[in-house]
């Protein structure tokens, strides 16, 4: 089974950095369009050759939820795709709880990524108080299906390539971790409302947690925020997958 790899690289680094992690990435093996990179919006057009040496796929981070129009700041999914994205990342935990991206927001900028030929990766996730009050699969069947339901209902069907992350939020820093039967039930509610979607893991994904993760058949791949920002391991993830 060939999983998907994405890469999360975050606020920290610079240019030369990033050409560093390359060199670094080209150096360990690392090649082939499963795997992905998510990236700062500035540096996606200069990524562009060295993702094309290795066949990786590179994307962004965000999308505005708006196409055009006075919105100082915005960046449209369509720009996103002129400077060289072939994916972007839709609904994050750090968007939706730092930035305040609710559904309705996520909605529209999963629609306008579809729409710009972008592929979307919808992060779904509940929260450690949502999880501890035995809401966490209605939250996430909320927030899968809005964005869902909302292009169907827009363009009259949803045939559209579907990477959903599953991010369980109580288990991104705060010293707890999600069981391999936590992972699998999961990962398998959101197969049950969107069979043949490609469903990735996204919790504190580290190369010792891995090799687990891929034991499971439901885990089409996985989401790697802090660990990408090391080439090492982000490398050693790959070479799992």
């Amino acid at each position: 089974m060939s999983r998907i790899v994405i890469g999360n690289w975050k606020l920290h680094g610079s240019m030369a950095m990033l050409e560093e992690y390359f060199s670094l990435l080209s150096a360990a093996g690392v090649s082939g369009g499963n795997v992905w990179l998510g990236l700062p919006v500035p540096y996606i057009s200069a990524a562009r050759g060295f993702a094309e040496k290795l066949g990786v796929c590179i994307g962004a981070q965000d999308a505005s939820r708006y196409s055009e129009g006075a919105y100082t700041g915005e960046i449209s999914a369509d720009m996103l795709r002129d400077v060289g994205a072939q994916f972007v990342i839709v609904g994050h935990s750090e968007r939706r709880r730092v930035f305040g991206d609710v559904d309705d927001i996520v909605c529209e900028k999963y629609h306008r990524a579809i729409l710009a030929g972008l592929i979307p990766v919808l992060c779904v996730g509940e929260t450690l108080a949502e999880r501890d009050a035995g809401y966490e699969y209605e939250v996430v069947g909320r927030q899968l299906m809005a964005a869902i339901n909302y292009f169907s209902s827009e363009e009259g069907g949803f045939n559209a390539p579907c990477i959903i992350a599953y991010e369980p939020v109580w288990a991104i820093g705060t010293g707890r971790t999600a069981l391999l039967e936590d992972v699998e039930a999961m990962h398998s509610f959101i197969l049950d409302r969107l069979p043949g979607a490609k469903v990735l893991y996204g919790g504190s994904v580290k190369p010792d947690s891995v090799r687990s993760l891929f034991q499971i058949d439901s885990v089409a791949g996985v989401l790697v925020g802090g660990a990408s920002l090391s080439a090492s391991s982000f490398a050693s993830i790959c070479g799992m997958a």
